[in-house]
């Protein structure tokens, strides 16, 4: 695993609030950080968070113990019916894509 390369993946709702991040540290290496929506996002604290994480795990985050609320997704088309998803569904969404650049990324 290389230290100094990173993916980096904001998933925003529709108005451009940032609801997490996921780092991947190689094709392997991914992890994640949920901001809590009382808290003022810090976006080094998030990416620090999450690179960490995937630090010490693989792929393998779970989706189970994302919180279960909604929001409407920055790429969503509110005119063809892709409105408000849960959370954790946008995320899963966001993380299929982070994988997608890492496989082209990190050769």
């Amino acid at each position: 695993m290389e230290t100094n390369k990173i993916l980096i993946s904001h998933v925003r709702d529709y108005a451009g609030q940032i609801h997490a991040t996921l780092v991947a540290l190689d094709k392997e290496h991914v992890g994640l950080s949920i901001r809590n929506p009382n808290d003022k996002f810090d976006r080094k604290l998030a990416i620090t968070k999450a690179a960490g994480r995937a630090k010490s795990q693989t792929q393998n985050f779970e989706f189970t113990k994302i919180p279960s609320r909604k929001i409407i997704p920055e790429w969503a088309d509110l005119q063809t019916g892709i409105g408000e998803l849960a959370l954790a569904e946008v995320i899963n969404i966001e993380y299929l894509r982070l994988m997608q650049r890492a496989e082209k990324y990190f050769k």
